[in-house]
């Protein structure tokens, strides 16, 4: 797992990984199968989290999706869609945060490829810089 980590001031470190959601399921005909589709990601999403939440110290794990919009320069190209799923955990020791990473991260990515989603591990630094772009 290629986990960024950074030490804190109070003797804590935060990891920090993510994932992009580069491709969700595909219903053949939408508009029969649209509340089929949305209640199977709905239970997909509340088990992952359950699950993922038994490998987190209460107060210590935060899960975020982030929507991206990358604006196209040319107008003959429509703008670019992303989506990312993030993980930040905070822990008092190196070791427990790595195992707890790699429990959470394994369910996480068990669970988005078995309800249809394609994902890639990304670059926590690329987040960053989109998250500050943000604030900008």
């Amino acid at each position: 797992m290629g986990m960024y980590k950074l030490s804190m001031n109070n003797k804590q470190i935060l990891g920090c990984f993510s994932y992009e959601i580069i491709s969700i399921p595909y219903y053949a005909n939408i508009s029969e199968q649209e509340e089929i589709a949305d209640e199977m990601n709905k239970k997909m999403f509340i088990q992952m989290l359950k699950e993922c939440s038994r490998y987190c110290e209460p107060g210590k794990t935060v899960f975020e999706l982030l929507w991206n919009v990358q604006k196209a320069k040319d107008t003959s190209v429509q703008n670019k869609l992303r989506l990312y799923f993030i993980v930040r955990i905070l822990s008092d020791s190196e070791e427990k945060l790595v195992q707890r990473g790699n429990l959470i991260e394994q369910n996480i990515i068990s669970h988005l490829r078995a309800g249809g989603f394609q994902v890639i591990k990304s670059d926590f630094k690329e987040i960053q810089n989109l998250q500050e772009d943000l604030r900008a």
